[in-house]
């Protein structure tokens, strides 16, 4: 059986508590290869698995819009509750595959 970790209140509080922050490094590579691909402005950035949204806010400055999605309600409540920037957005998602017609559906459950 599948098990889910970060799913609870006090884990995902701990989790963004003690996590670390994003390398500096790992940014400049990120916008870096960006930069190669695409003109500014950038639009829009979507943080999937972003947790409690550490990544999410470090990238923020550089796009118009981001948002971060996570399969953990509780991960995704302990984001909301932190400092951001107006053009952070975070949701709650479900992933559905299916492997024999290889489709993938992306159902919101909630928006900020």
């Amino acid at each position: 059986m599948a098990t889910q970790l970060f799913e609870g209140k006090e884990h995902a509080s701990l989790y963004q508590k003690y996590r670390f922050p994003p390398a500096e490094e790992v940014q400049k590579l990120i916008i870096s290869y960006l930069e190669e691909k695409k003109q500014k402005p950038y639009l829009l950035a979507v943080d999937v698995g972003c947790g409690t949204g550490q990544n999410t806010r470090t990238m923020a400055p550089h796009f118009e819009r981001i948002v971060g999605t996570d399969i953990s309600k509780a991960q995704i409540e302990e984001a909301k509750q932190a400092l951001c920037a107006p053009n952070i957005s975070y949701c709650f998602m479900i992933f559905w595959l299916n492997m024999q017609v290889k489709l993938s559906r992306l159902f919101i459950l909630s928006m900020k």
